[in-house]
């Protein structure tokens, strides 16, 4: 229908009749197209159809511009929300959740205080940095935007002497609470006070703990700016505001879902002094269909600091998609990175005129982090975990203790989903302590994974069930003949499944095989499989130690060699993650089969994950 209905630049005079037809079925699909796959000004004259009565076709409009996955996700986890409040046993009213960001946020007069701490620690006196060092560190975490930003704009000591304040901060790493108000306050209905949710996540941004939390506040609040056709003028005027991240935060609202008018104004932070700005103005820039930010985003490739220029690459990476340009720098520094500027800025060149940014909805923001699971220690003695950690291999955080691992997933309430094999269980852990918070018996569960409406998806070596949040069976598949090597359940709502037959399927939740089975071999070896976004699968196999991306037929269209590989994971730059057992590693392999990255692990990992 988009084909169809937007040819040239313009609008269908069928479409543009749906835009304004009686059946609020038809105008919410109408609307939709054109959000999606419309032009920024075509996007522009959509918001005035948030003005409908029928939530249905704003629901719709919000689902177009920001992209299903975005709206989906804010909405699904409501109710884990509302539980992460009632397991604290606080209020979820209106007044009770902006008090929550309120609290949370520094006054003006706070904020003055914390930047004059902050220049004492280039003070020349040992006596007034050490105070002022002591000081700031006792405040906590809200003061770590202040220093953060201290560390990028301010002189070098002054940045150093700030990062060591923010070393010694202790940060807390479960984002539960601040991410449960933020979707509970963007799930509220549309008042005449629609504003003031939106300005306490605003004024609250730049004293979020961590980007997770981040994330999450800038979805919900591009999802507020879409409850009716006027942006907020407070997000107008945040473009100005003398704190970094809230000038961030507003230049990627209104670049992702504002109006040109003010996508003029957002296009000045392309040039700010600072760089994290800079980067969120360009990436709600691209999300919005501005072209501009893409030389601007290819630019901070050579600007960007190193543990966050992996970002830069992978928003290029997904715009480019098959066509990217050589080399990638995420795992690289130095020399290669000039290469890569010069490789993606003649790849702009030939592309500038024909590129569809409408590809950017159709992908998930990731943060980078890696979750693998161990089935034991010490190759095959001593009992397993579940840990994560970073592009640069440093341990997050850490789960022991475990009865065979074998899948671990981390949930958006900050707990994690492990996978317990040989203790015949699938627990919910608390990642601080490791403690149980829920689990479910089952034989030998093989993989595990949290469904966004709440439902558990568990597969054992013979068996397949899914579970309602109250542990209620809603469907089993027996699977007899073969033991499951690995499976997961899909966002079309099928399951994809590798045996020890050497075969891939494809079953609806009656077992119906919805495509023929793929033969790949490796009789009675442990394999692994993903689906790829552009419908193929990545399948890895232990019996000859490689990894490939292969077609329906069984096609080969890249692969790959590494020792005892059974598991695999495409990484949104193109780059693959594997797990062995047999060499006990983790590594990220590149397009040639290069390894960027190894970690030796202490016992047999047995699954990776990236998010």
């Amino acid at each position: 229908m988009a084909r169809l209905g937007l040819k040239g630049g313009k609008i269908a005079p069928l479409l543009q009749a749906a835009l304004k037809d009686p059946a609020p079925e038809r105008r919410s699909v109408a609307a939709f197209i054109v959000a999606q796959f419309g032009t920024p000004l075509q996007r522009d004259h959509i918001r005035s159809f948030l003005a409908d009565k029928e939530p249905a076709v704003q629901t719709r409009i919000a689902s177009g511009l920001l992209g299903k996955r975005t709206v989906l996700s804010t909405r699904e986890h409501v109710q884990q929300a509302l539980a992460a409040f009632d397991s604290a046993k606080l209020p979820v009213d209106q007044a009770s959740l902006l008090k929550f960001f309120q609290e949370r946020s520094l006054t003006e007069t706070e904020q003055k205080d914390i930047h004059t701490l902050i220049q004492k620690l280039n003070a020349k006196s040992f006596q007034v940095r050490d105070q002022a060092t002591r000081k700031l560190i006792a405040r906590g975490p809200a003061v770590v935007p202040m220093l953060r930003q201290a560390t990028e704009e301010g002189a070098p000591e002054l940045a150093r002497r700030a990062q060591v304040c923010i070393d010694r901060i202790k940060i807390p790493e479960t984002p539960t609470l601040p991410i449960a108000a933020a979707r509970l306050l963007a799930d509220l209905p549309t008042t005449d006070k629609t504003t003031e949710p939106l300005r306490a996540l605003l004024l609250y941004f730049p004293f979020a703990d961590n980007e997770t939390i981040e994330e999450e506040l800038l979805a919900c609040m591009s999802l507020m700016s879409l409850r009716k056709p006027d942006i907020d003028p407070a997000l107008v005027k945040a473009l100005d505001d003398p704190l970094a991240l809230r000038r961030a935060a507003a230049g990627y609202v209104l670049g992702r879902v504002g109006t040109e008018e003010q996508r003029k104004l957002v296009r000045k932070l392309l040039d700010d002094p600072i760089l994290r700005v800079r980067w969120r103005a360009a990436q709600g820039l691209l999300a919005g269909r501005d072209k501009q930010a893409v030389p601007a985003m290819i630019e901070l490739l050579r600007l960007a600091p190193s543990p966050w220029i992996w970002k830069v690459e992978e928003s290029l990476v997904r715009l480019a998609g098959t066509g990217t340009p050589s080399p990638l720098v995420s795992e690289s520094m130095g020399p290669v990175r000039a290469k890569a500027v010069a490789a993606w800025s003649d790849w702009w060149k030939n592309q500038a005129d024909n590129l569809d940014l409408a590809v950017l909805l159709r992908e998930d923001h990731m943060l980078g982090l890696f979750t693998i699971a161990e089935y034991d220690s010490f190759n095959g003695g001593g009992q397993g975990k579940v840990w994560e950690c970073s592009r640069d291999g440093k341990v997050r955080w850490s789960i022991t203790n475990l009865f065979g691992a074998m899948d671990g997933q981390v949930l958006p309430n900050g707990n994690v989903l492990v996978a317990e094999n040989s203790g015949n269980r699938v627990t919910e852990r608390d990642k601080k302590n490791g403690e149980v918070r829920w689990q479910y018996q089952m034989n030998n569960p093989v993989a595990c994974q949290r469904l966004p409406n709440g439902n558990t998806f568990i597969a054992g070596y013979n068996q397949i069930i899914e579970l309602s949040p109250t542990k209620a069976v809603l469907y089993t598949l027996q699977r007899n003949g073969y033991i499951l090597f690995g499976a997961s359940k899909l966002r079309n709502g099928n399951i994809l499944y590798a045996t020890s037959t050497g075969l891939v399927k494809e079953v609806d939740t009656t077992g119906k095989e919805v495509r023929p089975a793929i033969n790949i071999g490796g009789n009675g070896s442990w394999c692994g499989v993903e689906m790829l976004p552009n419908g193929r699968f990545l399948v890895a196999l232990m019996n000859v130690g490689e990894v490939r991306e292969i077609d329906q037929t069984g096609k080969v269209y890249w692969k790959a060699s590494f020792p005892g590989v059974f598991r695999a994971t495409r990484l949104p730059n193109g780059n693959v993650m594997v797990a062995s057992m047999t060499t006990r590693q983790v590594a990220i392999l590149d397009r040639n089969g290069g390894r960027l990255f190894e970690r030796l692990c202490d016992g047999r990992p047995w699954m990776v994950r990236y998010r």
